[in-house]
């Protein structure tokens, strides 16, 4: 229930200035943490150099709230279970280095 709320007021901070900061604040606070996860994981090889920390933020988080806005409108259409697995096998497979690049 808490998720639908927040999915509900972030989207009317499109367009409700005084809610606006405050989502700004919140979503940046998360791209940060992404971010630095991110830099991390390209500092240790994990991920592959050429990753942009900021940009694989900004598409995550994209990501994410597009999926909650979606479960919010016809929950029934949305699996997050499902989506949890493939979602994240996906983000592994575009982040990931290739095998070849890893050995050398």
């Amino acid at each position: 229930m808490a998720h639908q709320a927040f999915l509900l007021l972030w989207a009317e901070a499109a367009t409700a200035s005084e809610l606006a900061p405050i989502f700004r604040e919140r979503d940046e606070a998360f791209r940060a943490g992404l971010r630095e996860d991110v830099a991390a994981a390209v500092a240790d090889g994990t991920i592959r150099p050429e990753v942009v920390p900021d940009e694989a933020a900004i598409a995550l988080v994209g990501q994410l709230r597009g999926i909650g806005l979606q479960r919010l409108l016809a929950p029934e259409t949305v699996d997050t279970e499902r989506l949890r697995h493939s979602v994240t096998e996906h983000w592994r497979r575009a982040l990931a280095r290739a095998l070849a690049s890893a050995r050398d």
